[in-house]
């Protein structure tokens, strides 16, 4: 299933990071990066601009299974955020739905991804 809380961008959720390579704890709904960004990936239950209704479409970022998306803050169910890298043609930043995504866990060795 998908991401029902997820933290904000404050920290009000658990995200508490475990050692020094990044790993988060396996409570934590999104991975903050060293930077305190969040991070989700679009599921693939994500909808496309085609599934949503016409006053949608251009309110909900441009997603499909995989896709990395920066959380940047959440309200219920609903989130707000961008695209990790912008589409030209798309909605790169805009809301989604919390049960579209999954949290991320990101591994840093060496100062690499």
């Amino acid at each position: 299933g998908g991401a029902r809380a997820a933290a904000t961008p404050s920290g009000g959720a658990s995200n508490r990071v475990d050692n020094a390579v990044g790993q988060t704890s396996a409570k934590a709904r999104t991975f903050t990066a060293p930077s305190g960004k969040h991070y989700v990936l679009a599921q693939e239950q994500y909808p496309t601009a085609e599934e949503l209704c016409p006053e949608l479409r251009q309110e909900v970022v441009t997603a499909s299974d995989g896709d990395l998306l920066e959380l940047l803050i959440t309200h219920d169910h609903w989130a707000y955020g961008r695209r990790f890298k912008a589409r030209d043609g798309a909605v790169n930043e805009g809301v989604f739905r919390l049960d579209w995504v999954q949290g991320v866990r990101l591994v840093l060795e060496g100062g690499q991804r």
